[in-house]
């Protein structure tokens, strides 16, 4: 896919024609990275100029130049996933929660605005009320709680200037609809190269062919595999099968996965696919390389791990590098036992936990709340309304009950934009004393915010930041947690770095991060123990457009995949063997594929009626029981591991 860039480039073709777009904005973020690193390294010029994003970000720029939001409204930003559950999820519970069903026994639905808000989700991505995919809850959706949440989503869109990513893509179709909007001449597209294309759902197929079908005519890429489609919870289809107009380039060659892996995977995929899959005929570009593939059973999950933990140790003293080495799972328990399998190793191993597990500062309650501090300090324009109502809603004892009634008070009655009321003098009668006091002491906060500046440093600002963060925050071992954060990073490093590097969405793009930040400082990188090298545990999904040179696949267990619930309906038993796929052809030189007879599903509660997975008859060779990797196959990875490294092709890592 970069290469197609490349030549787009060369052809003489104007970087701000070209548009790019992935699925989320982690593999955005790793795309454009390698889009400038590749022109960077061949002398190809104007990779910066390059448009890379998700799809909905393509689509809120759209509507903002073609001026279909108002300009009121020009700031207004994706919510997060975790401002969905901590803010909209929270507040809509709050105001309208009296009129939510309940269940039989008159109990409250806890997960009850989720399942509302789903329901729109599905509505936004699919276009229709009652999707094939989507799961309809116990209780069905009331007209009553319909009709509030569109009146709540209506009025916190407003205040808090917060839009899902669904509502955008429909939004950006219903007016292409009507005629008045082509947001392919509104952004002057002429290059449209849509990356992971079968991982779109419906509505964002629609937008696609629209783009494509524009009077402007622009020039559209597809690139993308129906094998691995694996989004069926986002209402993802196999649409690259029905995309139109569209002359079809087969890629025969791939980058990524020596022979018999390769071999193991199509053949696997061949016989677990639907009827309408599209023929491939694929071919390993390292056709003499050999590959290892090896299949284990276990009597429990603690002898798998500690098998795994083990093979990775003889594999890392033998040269293989840690961070080349990834550990596959289906399900978040099953890292549980790996991860103490690899603390009991007396060689410390790094790791690298789940996403869920890692400990991102951007999944840390009390980074959240720096983190909203930060992007007032960074927004000098005040118009970041969400970061100010995150504010607010973080300071000690203003709950959401507070939040709610100011939100609607000032857009309601007062009629104001929501950051306003933190500055200016307002209506005080409006609000109630505890209102007030909850304004009043938000107001301190972001008043000495505006001390500071984005270009200031750690080191200037660092006891102001700290004392500010404490002063309206109390969370327990916070100062440990702060303090080890600021003494962990450069001391010269900028508050605007600081809110980019807090931000981070895996560990690995904090640590380009970061080393950007030596870099621009010219400080040594060696020893710092954030650089070091590390295995890798990961979700199948999270792993999705990554490679490693050894690849681990555990748990391959008939209720972990395709699980109890997905053996009832095909669709999501074949999903779950496209899944399987796709972890499988993560791995360049080995792959291992393992699964146990005992697991512990809850503390000391364990599940002895384990059995292998349906999908490992299909997998060419017996389970077969192992204490750790033999040393045989600990010198043939690393003759593969060498012999890939010789071949040095500088396609490699490309999937295509």
């Amino acid at each position: 896919m970069t290469l197609s860039k490349k030549w787009l480039l060369e052809k003489g073709v104007p970087p701000s024609e070209i548009f790019v777009v992935s699925f989320t904005r982690a593999a955005s973020t790793d795309l454009r990275r390698r889009i400038r690193n590749y022109c960077a390294q061949n002398n190809v010029h104007g990779a910066d100029s390059i448009s890379v994003s998700t799809l909905h970000s393509l689509a809120l720029a759209a509507l903002k130049k073609g001026k279909v939001i108002p300009s009121s409204e020009f700031n207004i930003a994706i919510l997060s996933g975790w401002e969905v559950k901590e803010v909209f999820d929270k507040e809509f519970t709050d105001e309208h929660g009296d009129i939510f069903v309940k269940q039989e026994d008159g109990t409250t639905i806890k997960s009850r605005a989720a399942e509302i808000r789903r329901f729109y989700e599905a509505f936004w991505s699919t276009g229709e009320m009652h999707p094939n995919e989507y799961d309809m809850p116990e209780i069905m959706i009331t007209d009553l709680e319909k009709e509030k949440f569109e009146q709540f989503l209506k009025i916190f869109s407003q205040a808090y200037l917060a839009i899902f990513p669904g509502q955008l893509i429909a939004k950006c179709l219903k007016e292409r609809d009507a005629g008045l909007f082509d947001p392919a001449a509104v952004l002057g597209i002429r290059h449209f190269i849509v990356d992971e294309f079968q991982d779109l759902n419906y509505a964002d197929n629609r937008l696609v062919e629209m783009i494509s079908s524009s009077p402007t005519a622009p020039n559209i890429y597809i690139l993308g595999d129906d094998d691995q489609s694996v989004y069926g919870f986002r209402f993802a289809y196999q649409g690259i099968k029905a995309f139109k107009n569209a002359a079809d380039y087969i890629l025969k060659d791939c980058f990524r996965c020596t022979p018999e892996i390769l071999r193991t995977a199509t053949n696997f995929i061949r016989i677990n696919s639907v009827n309408s899959r599209l023929a491939k005929d694929i071919s390993a570009h390292y056709a003499d390389i050999p590959s290892v593939i090896r299949r284990h059973r276990f009597e429990s999950d603690t002898d798998e791990a500690r098998y795994i933990a083990q093979s990775c140790k003889k594999l890392i003293a033998k040269g293989i590098a840690p961070d080349s080495i990834l550990i596959l799972i289906n399900k978040r328990p099953l890292a549980d036992p790996i991860i103490k399998a690899f603390d009991e190793i007396e060689e410390k191993i790094a790791i690298d936990l789940p996403p869920d597990e890692n400990k991102l500062f951007i999944d840390a309650e009390w980074s959240r709340y720096a983190i909203a501090l930060l992007r007032v300090v960074c927004d000098r324009s005040k118009t970041d309304h969400i970061a100010h109502r995150l504010v607010l809603g973080f300071q000690s004892k203003v709950g959401i009950r507070t939040c709610v009634n100011i939100k609607n008070i000032s857009v309601e009655a007062l009629k104001v934009d929501y950051p306003v009321i933190f500055y200016q003098p307002v209506q005080q009668k409006a609000f109630s004393a505890v209102e007030r006091k909850a304004i009043f002491q938000t107001h301190s906060v972001l008043k000495k915010l505006f001390q500071l500046t984005d270009d200031d440093t750690i080191n200037m600002q660092q006891k102001d930041l700290g004392v500010l963060i404490r002063a309206n925050y109390a969370l327990p071992n916070f100062d440990t947690e702060w303090e080890n954060l600021i003494n962990s990073l450069p001391t010269e490093m900028t508050l605007n770095e600081l809110q980019v590097y807090l931000t981070s969405q895996s560990r690995a793009q904090a640590a380009a991060i970061l080393k950007k930040v030596y870099e621009r400082l010219e400080l040594d990188l060696t020893g710092n123990i954030f650089f070091q090298p590390r295995v890798q545990i990961m979700t199948m999904h999270g792993a999705k457009g990554l490679n490693a040179q050894v690849v681990f696949i555990p748990g391959l267990e008939q209720k972990t995949i395709p699980g109890e619930k997905n053996t009832k309906r095909s669709g999501s038993y074949f999903e779950a063997a496209r899944l399987l796929y796709v972890s499988i052809t993560r791995a360049s030189a080995t792959c291992i594929m393992t699964f146990s007879k005992k697991r512990e599903i809850r503390p000391k509660k364990y599940d002895y009626n384990r059995r292998g997975s349906d999908l490992l008859v299909d997998l060419g060779g017996e389970f077969i029981p192992s204490e750790v990797l033999s040393d045989s196959d600990v010198i043939l990875v690393k003759d593969t591991c060498q012999a890939l490294a010789e071949v040095g092709s500088k396609f490699s890592g490309s999937v295509y």
